[in-house]
C-alpha cells in the first residue's frame, strides 16, 4: 500500500498555513521571515 499525500500550503497575510487533505486535524501554520 502506497502511502500518498496530499499538501495544502496558503499564505494568509504574513502566515503560512499548511495540512494534509488526508489527515484530518493536523495543520500548522508559521509567519513569513
Amino acid at each position: 500500500m502506497k502511502n500518498v499525500y496530499t499538501a495544502v500550503i496558503k499564505q494568509d497575510g504574513k502566515w503560512w498555513i499548511g495540512w494534509i487533505e488526508e489527515v484530518p486535524g493536523v495543520n500548522c501554520q508559521e509567519a513569513s521571515r
